[in-house]
């Protein structure tokens, strides 16, 4: 296969901290069910003829230029002056866009994947991408790591190495010498984990010996290269292709996440052709993985978080009583008409076929194109939806019961033996697959795994479904309820905390977890559980009133102090508190104090660390946390502390 021309040597700048682009002709767009684009516009007519709006320039790091509010006086006006900045980053057709970077091996996968298939970059795309890598270089030894927070490997050198190389940039560099030369000093590109080396052999430069062999075991699964017995080795080859094929049409060609989605497009251009509507669609659906931020051109962990970030903001607004103004009751119109559009209403057109749990009535991770859904998402996406057609004055009922019980029907359907909920769908595996796991850098993959935060968000949900609608399946959900808690009983952590696998870390899952035993009738006043739960997080509450716990926590699976204390997880943590009831108003106080000490005067928060994690290992970004989670906890605790006040 002949490689594409659009690849060719480019002279950059040594640094990256100016941009090697103008930032001004950068537009995101969206398609209706608000997946991201971001255009560069060439001329002064199309930049003239499409300003740029405060969504496009907050996301590219230029100043917005808008009235400062008044100074907050207490915690709800606080709250208020997020909203006010918030408002203004909300898109016209009722979501929030945001960034979901932060793993560093994604972008080598596409730039790979996009130089053998002969797939170009635009110009622009390819310079911002260079000068990203030059930015997210470790500042002390030039390598890069799993992740922007981690330390540097073999895995991440080798492969940004790479990247630079491929997208035109010389040996000669600085950033290619130092990385160079912290991968020599880290033993070499050999030492590369599985992910790192099959990229390398789809590049030509690793043997595809090196690579790890799949399993005999999952032979008639996909494809085992070194099967002795070339029948069964064309079925099974077969067999892969048409299980990728039938991924690209439930997944409208986005893929479950973005290192299959490239996978699949490699394997769609050799078996299809450059000239095919296969090969089309990846290349257009490619664009919904890139997203342009300060440093640079970074690839997405999915095709975005509209779900998860708009499920949140809109609990956040009327649980904090803004939703009652007219600027959060207009941000929450607006909102239900995305979730609206965005409910998925079939399941896949091959779900059977491809093993894939039934959709029909749930709401996505990022947008209804992608198609998969994850059983927190089904939860918050119901119960925002809840909320805002239950509780905002002439809220528009666009979402019929029947459609609301489709969704509580999934989320019942999702729930396994034990009472635990998993991600994506039922546990079909058993515990001893992980010591089948090949990928040496990433843990609990070989099979699903129930999550707290996915059972808790399962347990909130029904919990408020069945106050609203206490007569359809009453007992099962009943049952269901049931079973979650008492699943989620047993797997608190002896501290008193528990386990997130989606965020930092016990700070997170702990919020999760009191938030659905309240509704429930378990709190600090009534339960044993949410007792050690409120003194384990007091007993990490610092000094200046805050909390912050590492992302090392997810990796050592035991509490990690982080060296810099923050909003994020303080909101979650004083949010804990509340829905526990905790009797005390000081350790919520001194919270309040903080996260207002943090708050810019337009209103904003500056980003800190990364709030995400997944597979144990690898941070990411969810930058839309800390106004969602800040106004949240602001607005309850300005109505929780007055209550405590009155008390006595």
């Amino acid at each position: 296969m002949s490689i594409s021309p659009f690849y060719h040597p480019v002279d950059v700048p040594h640094s990256g901290k100016v941009s090697f682009t103008d930032y001004s002709r950068w537009r995101l767009s969206f398609s209706e069910n608000g997946d991201h684009r971001w255009k560069y516009l060439k001329t002064d007519e199309e930049s003239e003829a499409w300003p740029q709006t405060d969504v496009d320039k907050y996301w590219l790091g230029l100043p917005l230029d808008n009235p400062l509010p008044p100074p907050a006086t207490d915690a709800l006006s606080s709250a208020r002056n997020g909203l006010q900045y918030l408002k203004n980053l909300q898109s016209d057709d009722g979501h929030w866009a945001g960034e979901y970077g932060g793993p560093m091996f994604l972008l080598p996968g596409l730039v790979i994947g996009s130089y053998v298939t002969g797939m170009p970059l635009r110009e622009e795309e390819r310079m911002e991408i260079i000068r990203y890598l030059i930015n997210l270089a470790h500042k002390e030894d030039g390598g890069w790591g799993l992740h922007i927070e981690g330390p540097s490997t073999v895995f991440g050198t080798a492969l940004n190495y790479c990247v630079l190389r491929i997208l035109g940039v010389s040996a000669e560099h600085p950033t290619c010498a130092k990385a160079r030369a912290t991968l020599h000093k880290l033993g070499g590109a050999t030492g590369a984990p599985s992910w790192g080396k099959f990229w390398m052999s789809v590049l030509n430069v690793y043997s595809w010996d090196g690579c790890n062999a799949i399993s005999p075991e999952l032979c008639a699964l996909g494809v085992y290269e070194q099967c002795a017995f070339p029948p069964l080795r064309r079925m099974a080859l077969n067999e892969a292709y048409k299980l990728i094929c039938m991924e690209d049409e439930n997944t409208n060609y986005q893929g479950l996440a973005p290192v299959s989605k490239v996978m699949n497009m490699v394997v769609r251009t050799i078996v299809d052709g450059r000239e095919s509507e296969a090969y089309r669609e990846h290349m257009r659906t490619r664009d919904d993985f890139l997203w342009i931020g300060p440093e640079g051109m970074r690839m997405t962990g999915t095709n975005g978080s509209q779900l998860w970030d708009i499920a949140f903001i809109t609990q956040a607004l009327v649980e904090s009583g803004l939703g009652e103004e007219a600027d959060g009751r207009q941000c929450l119109i607006g909102s239900l008409k995305w979730l609206e559009r965005n409910q998925i209403r079939e399941n896949p057109k091959h779900y059977k076929r491809t093993y894939r749990h039934a959709t029909k009535g749930a709401w996505p991770f990022s947008t209804k194109t992608q198609g998969y859904t994850v059983s927190d998402c089904v939860g918050e996406g119901l119960k925002a939806v809840l909320y805002i057609q239950g509780h905002v004055k002439d809220a528009p009922q666009l979402i019929s019961e029947r459609r609301l019980c489709d969704a509580v029907d999934v989320i019942i359907s999702l729930q396994n033996p034990d009472g635990g909920f998993a991600s994506y769908e039922l546990i079909r595996g058993y515990n001893w697959f992980e010591y089948l796991n090949p990928a040496e850098i990433f843990g609990d993959i070989m099979t699903e795994h129930n999550y707290p935060e996915c059972t808790t968000s399962s347990i909130t949900a029904l919990a408020i479904f069945r106050k609203q609608y206490p007569h359809y399946r009453k007992s099962e959900i009943d049952r269901c309820i049931r079973r979650a808690v008492e699943w989620l009983h047993v797997c608190q952590k002896p501290e008193g905390g528990w386990y997130g696998s989606w965020g930092i870390c016990f700070t997170y899952a702990t919020q999760f977890a009191l938030e659905s035993l309240s509704l429930v009738g378990e709190t600090y006043a009534t339960s044993d559980a949410a007792r050690r739960a409120c003194h384990f997080l007091i007993s990490k509450q610092r000094e200046d009133g805050g909390w912050g716990e590492s992302w090392k926590s997810c990796e050592d699976i035991k509490y990690v102090e982080h060296e810099k204390t923050q909003v994020v997880q303080t909101a979650w943590a004083a949010m804990a508190l509340i829905y526990a009831g905790y009797p005390e108003p000081g350790p919520i106080e001194r919270a309040v104090k903080l996260v207002m000490s943090r708050q810019r005067p337009d209103g904003s928060w500056p980003q800190e660390s990364l709030e995400g994690i997944f597979n144990k290992t690898v941070t990411i970004a969810y930058p839309l946390f800390k106004f969602s989670f800040t106004i949240w906890m602001l607005g309850r605790a300005h109505q929780y502390l007055a209550k405590l006040r009155k008390q006595g």
